[in-house]
């Protein structure tokens, strides 16, 4: 009989994984929704809409964890102040 081995690196692998997929599953979910719900009976599209519109509060967009830039830190600096104003 063979024994397995596991490391610890291959837990934390394990526990890193799974834990993206339940953090980032749902989001990645809702394309699976919108296609589906367009094949099998159109009219339910503006509920699924309105629950996606429930389950994201933060008004991400469906499918990416990316936050808004505001040009202006961009453009001057991460204090946004403009070297002149000091």
């Amino acid at each position: 009989m063979t024994t397995a081995t596991v490391q610890f690196y291959d837990v934390a692998v394990f526990f890193h994984v799974t834990a993206m997929v339940l953090a980032f599953g749902p989001t990645f979910a809702y394309g699976l929704f919108f296609a589906t719900a367009a094949q099998n009976s159109p009219a339910a599209l503006p509920s699924i809409g309105t629950s996606v519109l429930i389950l994201e509060p933060r008004g991400r967009p469906a499918g990416g964890a990316m936050t808004k830039c505001r040009p202006s830190r961009a453009s001057n600096g991460l204090s946004g102040r403009s070297p002149g104003s000091w």
